[in-house]
């Protein structure tokens, strides 16, 4: 006969009150998709939960109860656990010694006893200026163990990922909090740092973002007497703004670098260049002495008659906004140059914006202008004319709309007209559809002008303006060309006489529609960085 031994396997199931969960969560006004975002759940199994469908773990019961304020008896069978804080250990341990002791170790207990009072004070204050400093602290912060497994998390990190700040991280992993692939490279970095036991500081996207904050990423292994790695600290620094500032200035550089205009940003106090595009550095044989050395800019690139007057200003570190000087390239060339002049003021700093335009070919045509009419020919013009992108027409006012065109036609519409055509003919083949309307906008008041004009004085006819016209033109080959018409009044043997320059504007007027859109980012953002403000100001 067989003895057989029966074993009965008791297993102890948690009753969780379900009823009493679902009162205190709608008595604290929280629906169900948030108290399961705060537990770190999905709004399915917390449903679960309280309709007994499933039974949480102990580990989830007692979060629940922490999330809510509540103790872990108040919504289920579990006992409450008593905070560590509130046991008495050196009463307890004292109390133990008291039954042992006799009068030759009193003095040596009550001494142990002190110190242990004192003891748990100390870890005490610790513990509430840990928690004071953490919580404090601008950026993401963890901490994990050896295990990769979260200790605490301050404020900051909890925030970031919309969970209320009495939410515990302990023994939760990265894929608790972030998407697969940002765990992924969150745990691959905190797996290096633990292997090499070197601290790393990269620049990268912060996890749980999906890629929408940037920021300073910051890994220390944490070690023990020993020199035993016990776990690592992690902080995040967000610099989502400086990278977007960055990223703008990159594009303001690379298309103010395509720019023929020369800009040059310094600042005083001490002396120093900020920025110069190529355009300007292109001018000197050795730009970087110069753009160090103010003397040496102003004796190698201000023409002779100039130079007292610049140093003049640069004595007195004050430019009037618009200038006109001559200048010699590094090649020799005498050129003409208008400078324009703005000053701003950042953090207790002054810098000097410098915009200096060549106005040599605009220079000879007004110099030519002021002649009679039988010298304006095609030989005087094409003598610079045709050595840049420029043309010049020029129009009697009496001839009802004829042009005589001056200078290359095939370098700036990509096609050739009549020396001599009527004005229809200029705006059927050059103008492009989109712009006649603006045109004849401009042309009636040019119009008014004329009949304004008729019998006045050349001084009141030399100083009349007129609006600058930019308008679009296709060339044969199909690419697109932004034209811009500087026109004014002269008079030449009692005759009044329209006199436009035309030249490509392209590449300035593509990246003024560029610069229109950063502006229209910037406003767009909720708030402004000090950075973008600037960036701003120098846009107006």
């Amino acid at each position: 006969m067989l003895n057989c031994h029966h074993y009965v396997k008791v297993i102890y199931i948690m009753e969780l009150y379900a009823d009493k969960l679902r009162a205190i969560r709608k008595s604290q006004k929280l629906t169900v998709e948030e108290l399961a975002r705060m537990v770190g759940i999905s709004r399915v199994t917390l449903t679960a939960w309280e309709t007994k469908k499933r039974i949480p773990s102990e580990a989830k019961i007692r979060m629940l109860a922490e999330v809510l304020k509540v103790t872990a008896d108040e919504i289920s069978d579990l006992k409450a656990k008593i905070p560590i804080s509130d046991i008495n250990f050196p009463n307890s341990i004292g109390s133990c010694f008291t039954l042992s002791a006799n009068d030759y170790n009193k003095d040596e207990i009550s001494n142990i006893f002190n110190s242990l009072n004192s003891l748990k004070k100390k870890l005490h204050d610790n513990k509430l200026i840990t928690q004071g400093l953490l919580s404090s602290m601008l950026s993401m912060f963890y901490v994990k163990n050896i295990d990769l497994k979260y200790i605490t998390a301050n404020h900051g990190f909890l925030q970031n990922l919309s969970l209320p700040i009495v939410f515990s991280v302990q023994d939760k992993t990265d894929f608790d909090f972030f998407p697969l692939r940002e765990a992924k490279e969150n745990e691959k970095l905190d797996k290096t740092v633990l292997l090499s036991g070197k601290p790393i500081t990269i620049e990268g996207y912060i996890p749980g973002t999906r890629k929408a904050k940037w920021g300073i990423i910051s890994k220390k292994p944490i070690f023990d007497e020993k020199n035993q790695i016990l776990g690592i600290t992690s902080s995040y620094v967000d610099i989502t703004d400086r990278k977007k500032s960055e990223r703008i200035r990159e594009i303001l550089e690379t298309n103010i670098n395509l720019m023929k205009d020369r800009i040059c940003v310094k600042a005083y106090n001490p002396e120093r260049p900020i920025y110069c595009n190529d355009a300007y550095k292109a001018i000197f044989k050795n730009p970087e002495s110069c753009l160090k050395d103010d003397n040496l800019w102003v004796n190698t690139f201000i023409h002779p008659d100039d130079r007292e007057t610049e140093k003049k200003y640069m004595r007195n570190q004050s430019w009037p906004e618009i200038s006109r000087f001559k200048a010699i390239k590094n090649d020799g060339t005498v050129i003409n140059i208008e400078r324009h002049y703005h000053k701003i003021e950042f953090s207790g700093q002054e810098y000097h914006f410098f915009i200096s335009v060549d106005i040599t070919d605009i220079t000879k045509v007004n110099d030519v202008s002021k002649t009679k009419e039988n010298e304006l020919s095609h030989l005087i013009f094409d003598k610079f004319l045709n050595y840049s992108n420029g043309l010049v027409w020029l129009s009697k006012c009496s001839s009802k709309g004829q042009i005589t065109f001056y200078g290359s036609q095939e370098k700036l519409y990509g096609r050739q007209m009549k020396t001599a055509s009527p004005m229809q003919s200029w705006i059927d083949k050059i103008l492009h559809d989109e712009c006649k309307n603006a045109y004849h906008k401009w042309s009636k008041d040019i119009d008014k002008q004329i009949k304004r004009l008729q019998n006045s004085t050349p001084e009141v006819i030399k100083n009349s303006n007129i609006d600058p016209f930019i308008y679009k033109t296709i060339k044969p080959d199909g690419t697109t060309v932004y034209i811009e018409n500087k026109t004014s009044f002269i008079s030449l043997n009692n005759e009044l006489y329209l006199i436009s320059i035309e030249r490509n504007i392209t590449e300035n007027y593509l990246l003024i529609k560029q610069l229109k859109q950063i502006k229209k980012i910037l406003y767009s953002r909720e708030k402004l960085s000090s950075c973008d403000k600037e960036i701003l100001k120098c846009l107006h």
